[in-house]
């Protein structure tokens, strides 16, 4: 992360593309701390796949780690994701009919 901040900090232009991509492989290891990097670089690719990928994380980690400034936001996307992902799992278990009693969803 050290050579990413720098990269961000003197607009390394022709490194930023690179540290994107490699951030984008770590993401299930270090997603909450590239998500912070992202918002705090407004690096918006990012900020969504990361987002994404934090969707369905635990809620306190994600908070404590995020700029004060971008909770409400969080709290917002985290539920409309956890919204649709409801209305997706309804529509799933109706079409297959299942009963959710039978399904395990992470």
């Amino acid at each position: 992360m050290e050579v990413a901040e720098a990269v961000e900090k003197y607009e390394v232009f022709w490194a930023m593309k690179t540290c994107e991509d490699r951030m984008r492989e770590l993401l299930p290891e270090h997603g909450v701390t590239i998500f912070v990097h992202a918002i705090k670089h407004d690096i918006l690719r990012l900020i969504d796949v990361t987002a994404l990928s934090l969707a369905r994380s635990p809620f306190l980690p994600v908070m404590r780690a995020l700029p004060s400034h971008c909770a409400i936001q969080w709290v917002e996307y985290q539920d409309a994701y956890q919204q649709i992902f409801e209305k997706a799992k309804q529509s799933i278990l109706l079409a297959g009919g299942y009963s959710s009693a039978f399904v395990h969803w992470e």
